[in-house]
């Protein structure tokens, strides 16, 4: 490093000269708490309609909800608030690096700034304005809403990337060397973990603009006789099945497969009937997604409703959890819940699989469920 020039470029990669840079950063003020929140906020507040159709017809971008607000959180809320895992990092930073469940309102819960008010509302209005019969377009829109979510996130983390740079002021050289390699694999990472989510977006993105697109859709819907004290809005890459066996390496060079899974409430808005409603669905031939959709219909009905809960915490963060049904599971639920949550987070919660661990915290009750066409062949004998 003491080789380099006032006017060369950093060592760090920054694309900055050395002096505007690195130079004399052992010395810089570090970055203070408040500082870092307030830019975790800006890389939040990335604002972008991803309706394919973006543009002309486009209005105001919109806090969408990835799960339902009126007849959905508000159905599990409490003063209006639910609970969900805490973002603000001067609390991570309290708790040691590792998250928690803090109250949140629910006009900001589960939302994210990735669709305008026009194509939010006619996008997703055939699962939003009553209760879902399970049709192909609708277990589609649950799938499309939780991509636009994931897609959202990956975003707004890679707006903080800047911020995860600047925090080696004051620092020795030598730990500025680390951070700097730290930050520019993080960058690199996040950067394919998008370019990855845009190419299945893409494919997504077709099938919407199709009339009779959903030939390639493959779904497998819980219906559950009451709303679900959790709630969830998820698009992700699990490893292994509901038996343990793994179903794929995601650090293989092999395309990674993805899933979407919404657990939702299921009701009319002028109705007191109670229900609810877990959706799997992705595209195409994905054998991983099919491993694991056997393991789950292979697990009696009776059952299915506490491997829906281990699912929804072993495997996401986009949830919305009753405060009343959270504050009376007793210590040891409310530790293997936090332990689900916190899963390969750190050396004290190693990663879990989605086996039954003997905790029945949900007296849901499976009604029916509903399988696409395409999978049920793939699911015979299970």
């Amino acid at each position: 490093m003491e080789s380099i020039g006032r006017n060369d470029p950093c060592w760090c990669g920054s694309g900055k000269k050395y002096k505007k840079c690195h130079l004399d950063r052992e010395n810089q003020t570090p970055v203070t708490l408040n500082e870092i929140e307030q830019v975790r906020k800006k890389g939040g507040s990335w604002q972008k309609c991803l309706h394919p159709e973006a543009g002309s017809k486009c209005d105001k971008v919109v806090r969408a909800h990835s799960v339902q607000r009126q007849g959905g959180l508000s159905r599990i809320a409490r003063e209006g608030h639910v609970y969900q895992l805490e973002h603000r990092f001067p609390k991570i930073l309290q708790n040691k690096g590792t998250p928690s469940l803090g109250l949140v309102g629910i006009k900001e819960a589960t939302t994210f700034t990735g669709m305008c008010g026009f194509h939010d509302n006619e996008t997703f209005m055939p699962i939003e304005s009553g209760a879902v019969s399970f049709t192909p377009e609708q277990c589609f829109l649950f799938a499309y809403r939780s991509l636009c979510k994931e897609v959202y996130a990956k975003q707004a983390i890679r707006g903080n990337t800047e911020l995860f740079r600047e925090l080696d002021k004051g620092q020795p050289k030598e730990v500025q060397a680390a951070i700097q390699r730290i930050a520019t694999w993080r960058n690199t990472g996040y950067a394919e973990g998008v370019a990855e989510l845009e190419t299945v977006k893409s494919e997504y993105d077709r099938i919407l603009l199709e009339s009779n697109g959903y030939v390639d859709l493959r779904y497998y819907a819980v219906e559950l006789d009451r709303t679900p004290e959790i709630m969830c809005s998820g698009f992700g890459s699990p490893e292994t099945d509901f038996d343990g066996n793994r179903i794929q390496h995601l650090a293989d060079l092999e395309p990674i497969q993805n899933i979407s899974f919404s657990l939702i409430s299921n009701v009319e808005h002028v109705s007191n009937e109670d229900a609810g409603a877990g959706v799997f669905a992705w595209l195409g031939e994905q054998p991983a997604m099919e491993c694991l959709m056997r393991s789950f219909h292979g697990i009696p009905d009776a059952e299915k409703p506490a491997a829906l809960v281990r699912y929804v915490f072993g495997g996401h963060e986009n949830f919305a959890i009753s405060p009343e049904w959270y504050d009376a599971r007793t210590a040891e639920e409310q530790q293997a819940i936090k332990q689900r949550i916190l899963s390969g987070a750190s050396w004290e919660y190693p990663q879990h699989d989605f086996t039954d661990d003997g905790h029945r915290t949900v007296d849901w009750q499976v009604k029916a469920v509903h399988i696409s066409k395409s999978l049920e062949a793939c699911l015979v004998g299970s």
